[in-house]
């Protein structure tokens, strides 16, 4: 049984979507608790070669997942050639995409856009 503390402070609570999809709700991020790494890199460039699409599940999908309704989302394979860190895979053997990754890659760039913005504004000022 976890202890009181346990309990108040779970590091991964699991979100089920309406696709039977799950999503990690809160990550442990206290220093204190990792052996931190080197700088995550992916930036703008990355993200351009990702492209949002509508689509359907196939009616015949082998995960029985529902296909009567359109969503918006990102195609796996597409993010695996620009993002590959957003990749996991299931017990059988389907890809999934884990948002952390393109939302840290998201934050890169709008630093990275901050940062050619003040260049500019450096150049341009009379």
């Amino acid at each position: 049984m976890p202890s009181d503390a346990q309990m108040r402070f779970d590091a991964s609570i699991p979100i089920i979507n309406t696709t039977g999809s799950v999503s990690i709700g809160t990550t442990a991020s206290d220093a204190r608790l990792k052996d931190v790494g080197h700088p995550f890199k992916r930036e703008l460039e990355d993200l351009e070669k990702i492209q949002p699409r509508h689509y359907r599940y196939s009616m015949d999908n082998a995960l029985k997942l529902r296909s009567n309704r359109e969503h918006i989302g990102l195609i796996v394979q597409d993010v695996q050639a620009a993002i590959p860190e957003a990749i996991d895979a299931n017990n059988t053997g389907y890809l999934h995409v884990n948002n952390d990754p393109i939302l840290w890659t998201k934050l890169n760039g709008i630093k990275e856009l901050k940062r050619s913005l003040d260049e500019h504004r450096l150049r341009t000022r009379i």
